[in-house]
């Protein structure tokens, strides 16, 4: 606390008053640079007013300055009434402000309803009385524009400041006038905080800010907004030095008017707070006294209210209509403006769908922002220097260096508000503007700091030298940055030269040009306006004939123009010209008249049939002038247009394509500039005065502008009005990026947008770039482009570090001009944009066949940002994963390690141990805590590192997925460890010497572990069973895929074109020794189970192993005078392990991976009873619900009604009585302890016992599910049941992942305090826990807040441990432990969570049936009464140790702990009550687990089990609350999480067994009787599981008739197979053909078709994805729409499978090969299968003709196996053909 006392160098202090006539040299030298900055800077801003001749591509500055600010103070009117039938016409909105204006005129019927400035309803300066849409600004803004425009138009006496334009040019300058303040306001921060040059330097590098110039440019609320921000924070830095009240109300003024100017600033209110604290530290200088102190925090807190009250003053004046009003103190909150808040948020949200919201899908949180500040918004140079003098400051603020609580208020503010802003879905640039101050003056405080103490004495001179160069070479480029910003005001806008192109080189209906003029003179124009007929109804090919001017026959029409120049023009011509009835010859004449002297001066005729050409309108007519005309520059002539016989003539000028709306007008209205200056003189921005534009346009009369729509849906309407517009267009002007930017970020959204711009820019549409219009940052030859344009050939991904869309488009965009060539092909451009297929996902009808292809998925912005690639593989990873991943090159059947499966068990468990080996030396190095210093989890976690390695590798591209590379990574970490042996070398060989036995026994042991669950694999290797093969095959596919990847993300085998969406990570680590060995995967896939059986049985092993030796005592005896004395061992008392750790080692083993629950004596049971007659009860009401049913529909209810039937039943129970509901159950208890004898003695009888094979194994699992009417498909599976059944889920592979996180967390508690590794050995255990936690998410996602919550509160223990008392350093500490174990976690998970995308990741409250007692006791049963033994032994324990005496005087504490048993009793009795019935059992045990853990003088290694007793008891409660929001009722939620608890009560189990043991020979008979007798009882029952499982599992086989192998595919060659959909059985072994003959000779991992299954989950359909992992078009749906489940993909994937049901089935060859175009397969697959699934159809016949047209070719072929290979570039052809017809123009 010392730190805070008094005004030490940290704290700033007032500087002593001096005599303000003493001014020194160097205040002089800074006054005038100050004058002259602000002089420049304030040049910069106000440069231009007019700099776009008031266009306003800024909406918000459109909004504000010509639709809200001239209509302040307007009279209130409304003309809304409801007529007599009670018919209201107006918009809802305006029937709501009617009713106002009614109440108004009531309370103001003297000013005809105006109301007062704070009257909320009737203000008529209120934005929201005078306009309907949401007005979301601040208002203080706005009044100030209109108070500057009046005080104009006072002075002047000119309305037109009152109107749009004198209003923008008021607001523009009070921009730049707040810009301009803010760099004096940076200067007196600098100054305040660190003296005149630090003040200067921020002031110079602020006023050359390209982003507050671009601000000062614009009439909005943002520089006002960052002005009245800079204020606050400059009355901060002075309420930080001083404390003075006048500080803290300066402050609040600046912070009530910066929010009543921007909302969103709101967050500024917590620099005052944190400055406050800061300033009542030394309150708690304990060495002042009482009443300093007092005073202290009450003159600050006073500071602070009086802040408060000043902002909200502030406030409530500059925004008074965020109140109802209508007094100055009514200040209740307008629901008016909260719901506009509201409405403005979703307008900002990625909730909200609109063209300006796709500009930010996939945009990085903070990241985007941040680039955009640090690239453009400063420039690299202050933007990196600014950020880092923060980080900077941050670091001497933490680290309490002098002077570091200086930047306190200005890192507060960046911080805090870039926090809370920086990663909102909409993040433009101008939401951080408020930031640049404070960092400018951070930045200009680092470059001096940085120079000081390069300057300082005994400091190099190149140093100082390079920190020099530093300080000047920011600032030089700083200033040159922003000089070559100004470029955009010197010029004229963009937007504004692109039109006065168009008006000079785009000609109107009729056009001239002097004879012999340049080509790039400016056209002569003579335009007539369009005449816009009513177009409802018309097609698009009509509209623009309707709008056409019209001549009419004898009726001439005149027009006048003028010329710049002198000249003679000869020919006139018309640019489009066609007549409505072309039948017959027209006579056109035109004639030139002087208006003076009306004299005709020349005059043409043309005589034609002027037919109107194929789409387009009309054609180019040159009409050649009697006489050559002779013009003047400046004066006027009369064009004369005659149709002197004929009929109507149609004319228009050229026809351009805009991309609007959603895209600001381009050619839009202009000052019109002086005869004969143009384009190509030096025009410069904003050369118009206000009063002196002349606004002009050239819509309707010399141009026809029609909207192409492209921010419209991808539709066959968009695409049919984009083949007419481009028929029908001479131009294209592309207005900005606005379009080709934002739809490109959603690609299955807009693929017909896509292809257009495609082939706009090369040339395919038949449109030709003209020119470009472009200004950017630019001084002399120096240019920088802001902006990725589309014809740029760099590298595409810097289109994602161009400037924010807003930065650009509002004052800079890039213009586009195309013409359309001479050579322009209708038909080519129609193939183009007809080649897009268009079928949405949202009129897919879900057909079971259908052969229409789904292109355009309409996914959100949101679901878009989730998956900004629709999780499918990008071109370039897909063109990667597609040319590698060979099966033959990987998998060698003939090589010497497949050669025998004997020789692949020895080789496998040798490279196993290989591991082991290599990773040893780590984990020894890294935990010396750890009696087996991590031998038990060495072989596991040297595949990991491998494995995450290649992993991350190959999602960076690099190919180490390969034997290769993995071999590669291998031989780095056994470097790695020879290293590590080397650092520790004495006693890891010491250890080894002392150790070697143990360490070979734990070897045994994991070989014994592994080469029995090899026999369990051999009784029944088979992948697949139609009954109980489980979700192999999807594990089986997944994993062939993992292995043929060449990169990641995995591509998907059952979904072409897509990755795995699915944590996968496990695949890659099994898939490391099958890949680095060559195993054929499915083999190998028979040897991977034994393998995480092993490693996860000694997983448990070695956490209980290791926690047992941990907790010593002193091994004591008796002496010779009957006295307990330590034992002593080299002068040393002897120590040893209070238990036997191979005792909890083996125990643990046990009870994680091999024993079974307690359920299976409930299968032998119900057995026997049902044997004895008795029938399981269906529940309270339900038989007789069940029977009201079958006598009213004369049939028994499905499934569903049966739920129905169940849930009535729950509701009547619920309302019986007491005694019923007892009575009920008593008897069905009755009936099933009578039936039980009944049935023994029936059996005793010899009567028959049935009980099927598949109850030994299943039911066991499904405990809760089998409860009738339970119905959440509970799945309560246990380890071994896992292993066994052979599905290679997450959960198996991550099973001794969760025990090495135990082991870790209880490694750093054992570490705490006592830690004497060096620095890189904490921080390499600390990644290597992190790498596993962070894994989970990649793995089994389900681990991840279980186990990131546990390492967390254990290091945050091992912290506490360590430390014991919080100081600076300490939270230091804990930030780096904690915080970088969390980044690290998420950083390796970065190859997953980058990619993966779901939205099945919620969960909700479970309100179905919970569980029952019985059932709990049935599965945890064991665990709880080992569980409990432990509590009472080490109650026991402690109860031993205290003294009676020691009691007196504690009597609080006993009452205490009476009231705290009484809470929980109560409390436990509630939860019952809920129906919560476990927490009987959980609650109390907690309780009692929490009591006994803050024990005093508590071992480690108690506290450590006790916690996760205390977690495993909290899961299994917490899945009686919660439950995933989509499931299978409760299937997963405790499926997943019931392995977690069991694996952690395997490690209480076996550590508690062997602790309560120990004391085993202390205990009388009568409790180690009973107490034995129990354990040994639930032990038995325990172990029969896997006796009676295994058996049963093993007589499900596919056939008898194979051998013993480890081959899980050998079956295939010995069974036929029938499911429904098939005509007839189907002899499997044609499949094993094929796909031996697709594994032997594909080259890749091209695309496959095969055939669907009816109804494809757990069926024969996909064998050949599986087996192969070449990705099909599509596979087992269900899982594919779980894993595909954000909008709209479970229908694509759907589509998919009726495409493929399509391609078998269908007779049109077309169609099948479209459908192989589209999915850009390779093979197609005819076997048995398909031949029986298909033949019904007659589809089969059509592959002959497609052979015989080249589409396919027999690439192999057997009795019943054909494999066609599809010729891609046939099929294109025929695509084209067959476009062509289509396309084809009549």
């Amino acid at each position: 606390m010392t730190d805070y006392v008094n005004a030490d160098e940290n704290r700033m202090t007032t500087p002593p008053r001096r005599p303000l006539i003493q001014i020194s040299m160097s205040d002089m030298i800074v006054a005038v640079l100050l004058f002259f900055t602000i002089l420049a800077g304030g040049y910069a801003r106000f440069m231009a007013n007019n700099w776009d001749d008031f266009v306003r591509f800024h909406p918000d500055e459109r909004y504000l300055t010509m639709i809200i600010a001239p209509s302040l103070g307007r009279p209130l009117y409304v003309n809304c009434p409801t007529d007599n039938a009670g018919y209201n016409p107006c918009h809802p909105d305006d029937q709501i402000r009617y009713e106002r204006q009614q109440m108004c005129l009531e309370r103001y019927p003297l000013t005809n309803g105006a109301g007062d400035y704070f009257d909320t309803e009737c203000s008529l300066l209120n934005p929201e009385n005078i306009d309907r849409s949401y007005y979301v600004y601040g208002t203080l803004p706005l009044f100030l524009a209109r108070m500057g425009a009046e005080v104009m138009y006072s002075q002047t006496d000119d309305l037109n400041w009152l109107g749009a334009d004198g209003v923008v040019a008021v607001w523009r300058a009070q921009s730049a006038l707040a810009e301009t303040l803010v760099i004096l306001i940076v200067f007196l921060m600098g100054l305040r905080l660190h003296g005149k040059w630090v003040g200067l330097l921020a002031a110079i590098l602020y006023a050359s800010v390209a982003f507050s110039i671009q601000q000062a440019h614009f009439g909005t609320t943002d520089a006002t907004t960052n002005f009245f921000v800079a204020l606050a924070l400059y009355f901060a830095v002075r309420t930080q030095g001083s404390g003075k009240w006048w500080d803290y109300l300066g402050f609040g003024i600046g912070l009530g008017a910066a929010v009543a100017s921007r909302v969103n600033v709101a967050p500024l209110a917590g620099v005052i707070i944190v400055v406050t604290v800061y300033r009542m530290l030394p309150a708690f200088d304990v060495r002042l006294n009482t009443r300093e102190r007092s005073n202290i925090a009450l003159v600050q807190f006073l500071g602070l209210v009086l802040a408060g009250v000043a902002s909200l003053v502030m406030f409530r004046i500059g925004n008074p209509y965020a109140f109802e009003g209508p007094g100055f103190f009514n200040i209740i909150p307008s629901e008016r403006y909260i719901k506009t808040l509201g409405q403005a948020q979703f307008y900002v949200s990625g909730e909200y769908e609109s063209p300006p919201n796709w500009q930010w899908v996939n945009r990085a949180g903070y990241l985007f922002p941040l680039s955009n500040m640090v690239l453009w918004g400063m420039g690299v140079a202050l933007g990196a220097t600014a950020w880092f003098s923060l980080i900077w400051s941050l670091w001497r603020l933490i680290r309490g260096k002098a002077g570091s609580y200086l930047n306190l208020a200005l890192s507060a503010w960046v911080v805090a508000y870039f926090l809370f802003a920086g990663n909102l879905w909409v993040m433009s640039m101008r939401y951080y503007l408020p930031l640049y101050p404070a960092l400018v003056v951070l930045a200009a405080w680092g470059l001096a700091e940085l120079l000081k103490r390069s300057s300082a004495k005994n400091v190099r001179l190149w140093r100082t030298l390079v920190a020099a160069g530093i300080l000047v070479g920011v600032t030089s480029f700083t200033v040159l940055w922003g000089v070559m910003f100004t470029n955009i005001y010197r010029e004229p806008a963009t937007f504004v030269q692109a039109t006065y192109y168009a008006m000079e080189r785009v000609p109107a209906d009729f056009w001239m040009q002097r004879a012999g003029a340049n080509p790039e003179e400016p056209l002569i124009n003579i335009s007539f306006p369009n005449e816009y007929k009513d177009s409802a109804g018309l097609p698009f090919e009509q509209w623009i004939p309707n709008d056409a001017t019209r001549f009419y026959a004898n009726m001439p029409s005149t027009t006048r123009f003028k010329t710049a120049y002198d000249g003679i023009i000869t020919t006139v011509t018309g640019t489009r010209l066609m007549a409505m009835d072309s039948s017959q010859v027209h006579t056109l004449r035109v004639s030139v008249i002087d208006p003076l002297t009306n004299e005709e001066l020349t005059s043409g005729i043309i005589r034609s049939n002027f037919v109107q050409p194929e789409n387009t309108l009309g054609e180019t007519y040159p009409i050649t002038f009697e006489k050559p005309l002779q013009v003047k520059a400046g004066v006027e002539y009369l064009f004369r247009v005659e149709v002197q016989s004929g009929g109507t003539l149609l004319s228009i000028g050229s026809v351009m394509g805009s991309e609007q709306p959603w895209d600001e007008p381009v050619p839009t209205a202009v000052c019109k500039l002086p005869l004969g200056t143009t384009l190509a003189d030096d025009l410069s921005a904003g050369m118009f005065a206000r009063d002196e534009c002349q606004r002009v346009s050239i819509w309707g009369d010399q141009i026809h502008v029609h909207n192409l729509e492209l921010a419209a849906e991808d539709t066959d309407l968009k695409r049919e009005r984009l083949i007419t517009m481009l028929d029908q267009s001479d131009y294209l002007y592309i207005n900005s990026n606005r379009r080709y930017d934002s739809q490109s970020r959603l690609p299955v959204r807009f693929p017909l947008t896509i292809a257009y711009y495609e082939a706009l820019f090369n040339g395919d549409l038949g449109f030709e770039l003209v020119t470009v219009f472009q200004e950017s940052f630019e001084l002399g030859p120096i240019k920088i482009s802001d902006q990725y344009l589309p014809n740029y050939t760099s590298p595409s991904w810097l289109n994602e570090y161009e400037a924010e869309e807003a930065f650009t488009v509002y004052d800079h965009p890039v213009i586009f001009l195309f013409k359309k060539r001479a050579d322009y092909s209708s038909e080519q451009m129609r193939g183009v944009m007809n080649g897009v297929v268009l079928t949405r996902t949202d009129f897919i009808t879900g057909a079971y066949v259908d052969p229409t292809l789904a292109s355009v998925t309409t996914v959100s912005s949101l679901q878009a940002d989730k998956a900004p690639s629709n999780l499918m593989l990008t071109p370039e990873v897909k063109n990667i994963q597609q040319a590698g991943g060979t099966w033959s090159e990987r998998f060698n059947p003939d090589s010497f390690v497949n050669s025998n499966q004997v020789v692949t068990l020895a080789v496998w468990w040798l490279t196993i141990m290989f591991f082991g080996f290599v990773t040893f030396p780590i984990l020894f190095t890294l935990f010396p805590a750890l009696a087996d210093r991590g031998y038990g989890f060495a072989k596991i976690i040297g595949i990991v590192l491998t494995a995450w390695i290649a992993w991350a590798l190959g999602t960076l591209r690099f190919l180490t997925w390969s034997s290769a590379g993995l071999l590669v990574i291998l031989l780095v970490l056994t470097t790695i460890s020879f290293w590590m042996i080397l650092r520790v070398r004495q006693s890891f060989f010491a250890y080894l010497r002392a150790r070697w036995k143990m360490l070979l026994w734990m070897e045994i042991l994991s070989f014994i572990l592994f080469i029995a669950f090899v026999g369990v694999r051999l009784s029944n290797p088979d992948l697949w069973h139609p009954s109980f093969g489980g979700e192999k095959p999807m594990d089986f596919a997944y994993f062939n895929a993992v292995l043929r990847s060449t990169v990641f993300p995995a591509y998907d085998p059952w979904f072409s074109g897509g990755y795995i969406n699915y944590y996968y990570f496990g695949f890659v680590i099994v898939g490391v020794p099958t890949l680095l060995l060559g195993v054929v995967p499915s083999v190998a896939y028979n040897l991977i189970i034994p393998l995480l059986f092993s490693v996860t049985g000694m997983g448990a092993f070695s956490v209980a192993f290791n926690v047992v030796s941990n907790w010593k005592i002193t091994e004591k005896t008796y002496d010779e005078h009957g006295q307990l004395v330590p034992v002593m061992q080299e002068d040393k008392p002897k120590r040893r392990p209070l238990g036997n750790p191979w005792v909890a080692g083996i125990m643990a083993l046990l009870m994680a991976v091999v024993f079974g629950n307690l359920d299976n004596s409930r299968v032998f049971l119900t057995g026997l009873a049902q044997a004895g007659g008795w029938k399981q009860a269906q529940g309270m009401f339900v038989e007789d619900l069940e029977q009201d049913y079958y006598e009213t529909y004369g049939t028994y209810p499905d499934f569903l009604t049966k739920l129905r039937i169940c849930q009535d039943a729950e509701t009547l129970r619920n309302d019986a009585p007491i005694t019923d509901q007892i009575s009920y159950e008593l008897t069905n208890i009755g009936n099933l302890l009578s039936a039980i004898p009944n049935g023994f003695l029936s059996a005793l009888g010899g009567g028959q016992v049935y009980i099927s094979g598949e109850k030994w194994f299943w039911m066991p699992t499904r405990t809760i599910t089998e409860i009738p009417c339970q119905a959440d498909g509970a799945i309560n599976e246990m380890p071994y049941f896992t292993f066994l059944y052979g599905d290679l889920h997450a959960h198996m592979v991550s099973m001794p992942l969760m025990l090495f996180t135990i082991l870790f967390v209880f490694a750093e508690l054992m570490h705490a305090g006592r830690d004497k590794r060096a620095w890189w050995m904490q921080l390499g255990a600390v990644f290597l826990g992190a790498l596993v936690v962070g894994l989970f998410t990649a793995t089994n996602t389900w681990e991840t807040p279980t186990f990131t919550i546990f390492s967390v509160l254990g290091l945050g223990y091992a912290w506490w441990l360590r430390w014991e008392t919080i100081s600076r350093w300490s939270l230091w500490n804990l930030l780096l432990r904690v915080g970088g174990f969390l980044i690290i976690a998420a950083v390796v998970a970065l190859p997953f969570s980058w990619w993966f995308a779901s939205a099945l990741t919620e969960f909700k409250i479970w309100d179905g049936r919970k569980t029952p007692l019985w059932a709990y006791f049935s599965i945890h049963g064991l665990f709880l009464f080992v569980i409990l033994s432990l509590l009472i032994w080490e109650t026991a324990r402690w109860m031993r140790s205290v003294r009676v005496r020691t009691l007196r005087g504690k009597i609080n504490l006993l009452v205490s702990g009476l009231l705290l048993l009484g809470m929980v009793f109560f409390g436990t009795l509630a939860v019952v009550f809920m129906g919560y019935h476990v927490a009987l059992v959980v609650i109390p045990l907690v309780v009692w687990i929490g009591v006994l853990f803050f024990r005093p003088n508590q071992a480690r290694a108690m506290q450590f089990i006790l916690v996760l007793a205390g977690l495993a008891l909290a899961i299994t409660l917490g899945t009686e609350i919660i439950t995933l929001r989509v499931d299978n009722g409760r299937q997963n939620s405790i499926f997943k999480f019931y392995i977690q608890v069991w694996l952690i009560f395997s490690v209480v189990g076996g550590v508690g067994f062997a602790w309560v043991t120990s004391y085993a020979n202390r205990w009388k008979a009568r409790v180690a009787l009973p107490w034995y007798s129990v354990m040994g009882v639930m032990i038995f029952i325990c172990l029969m599981y896997p006796i009676t499982a295994t058996g049963a599992k093993s007589a499900f086989r596919m056939s008898s008739d194979v051998p013993l192998t480890l081959d899980g595919n050998e079956y295939l060659k010995y069974i036929k197979h029938y499911e429904d959909g098939l005509t007839d059985y189907v002899e499997l072994r044609y499949d094993y053909d094929a796909i031996q003959w697709l594994q032997r000779n594909v080259k890749g991992s091209p695309v496959i078709m095969e055939a669907q299954s009816y109804g494809s989950l757990y069926k024969w359909g996909g064998r050949i994805s599986i087996n192969t992992g070449l990705p099909s078009v599509a596979g087992w749906d269900y899982h594919q729409t779980q894993q595909r489940s954000l909008s709209s993909m479970p229908m694509v994937v759907r589509q998919r499978a009726a495409n493929v049901n399509a391609f078998y089935s269908t007779l049109d060859v077309y169609a099948a090969s479209n459908i192989l175009r589209f999915y850009d397969v390779r093979y197609v697959v005819v076997t048995d299968y398909e031949i029986k699934r298909y033949v019904s159809t007659g589809g089969l016949v059509k592959f002959g003709e497609m052979v015989e047209r080249g589409l396919l070719s027999v690439a192999y072929e057997n009795e019943l196996t054909t494999i066609y290979e599809v010729n891609q570039d046939e099929v294109y052809q025929l695509f084209v053909r067959n476009m062509a017809e289509f396309v084809a123009i009549p």
